[in-house]
């Protein structure tokens, strides 16, 4: 079907319904609704539109990381400004913020903070970081090892955790939970403990980790998502359960409670019951989504592998949307 096509047939099928409408008298009111709209926001390229990682401060500034450094695009802003040094651009795994607002940043050569509008480096780790762990004496971790910053400098800690380590989520009861490729470990004060056998996960090679509102914990998967809670496995999700790709990116919950989901072929959402898929350059400039983050008015910013998407939502009534149809 070309896009020609589709374009005619939505116009049509709004003005049917708006014919319908009239003739129903006084009993239709076109009262707006909330429409959700793709905003591409790419940032550069080669290197720096290949995202990693996204992250929107407690002002609603996006952060970025890309294979090129860090970037930053300020609330209300169109264009994006490279904060990392020369000498030290190259990949960015990981961009989190502690409990006074500061943001943090795992790269290939170590940890660096934002200061000032500039970013610095943080201690003497110069070694790939790809999470980081804030709360307390903050916690990195690489496939090198794990450090523990202490008055100023990063010490070497004994890690007996899986080293290909993919997502870190705080846990609100305190600790932490990292997602590998060799399983789940939940981290807590000096003990911890692995999760990888089929009774406790779909597989344990892991990809990312979300707390839904109820406070379950999402595991993404190779093959899909588990839910645990309490650490028991309580669901799964396939594609057998309508899961639209087993190859899960990464996963974070909405303002409004909703899981969303990246994969391989776009971003979906669960909403209790059901899945939609965004996809396409109608929603993404890429299908391939690495990570995802939300500001407060809940726009979706959407890491992929071609520059950051987001998806904003408007409020629009039938007549608004005919006329924009006819003007495309």
């Amino acid at each position: 079907m070309s896009k020609d096509f589709k374009i005619v047939s939505l116009v049509l099928s709004v003005l049917f319904l708006s014919s319908v409408a009239a003739s129903a008298g006084d009993v239709y009111v076109d009262a707006p609704f909330t429409q959700e709209y793709h905003v591409p926001y790419p940032i550069g390229e080669d290197a720096a539109n290949d995202v990693r990682t996204i992250f929107v401060d407690a002002d609603d500034n996006v952060w970025a990381g890309t294979g090129a450094g860090v970037f930053l695009l300020p609330k209300g802003e169109k264009e994006w400004l490279a904060l990392t040094p020369p000498g030290d651009v190259g990949p960015v795994y990981s961009i989190v913020d502690d409990d006074q607002d500061r943001v943090w940043i795992a790269a290939w050569n170590g940890v660096f903070r934002a200061t000032n509008g500039k970013v610095v480096r943080v201690g003497d780790v110069d070694a790939p970081v790809v999470a980081l762990h804030l709360s307390g004496e903050p916690l990195a971790f690489g496939p090198g090892g794990q450090w523990r910053l202490q008055n100023g400098e990063w010490t070497p800690q004994k890690m007996p955790f899986s080293k290909s380590i993919r997502a870190l989520v705080a846990d609100p009861a305190g600790g932490f939970w990292l997602a590998t490729g060799m399983g789940l470990y939940r981290v807590a004060g000096n003990g911890w403990r692995l999760f990888q056998d089929q009774d406790e996960l779909l597989t344990p090679d892991l990809s990312g980790l979300a707390f839904a509102a109820d406070g379950s914990l999402w595991v993404g998967c190779l093959g899909g998502v588990s839910v645990l809670r309490n650490n028991l496995l309580i669901k799964q999700y396939t594609p057998k359960e309508g899961l639209p790709s087993s190859e899960v990116h990464c996963i974070e919950r909405g303002p409004d409670g909703v899981m969303w989901v990246g994969t391989s072929v776009g971003v979906t959402r669960f909403d209790g019951q059901n899945w939609s898929l965004r996809h396409s350059r109608r929603w993404l400039l890429d299908d391939e989504v690495r990570d995802l983050a939300f500001d407060g008015e809940g726009t979706a910013w959407i890491a992929t592998a071609k520059g950051v998407s987001a998806i904003k939502k408007r409020q629009m009534t039938l007549a608004q949307k005919d006329a924009y149809f006819h003007k495309v």
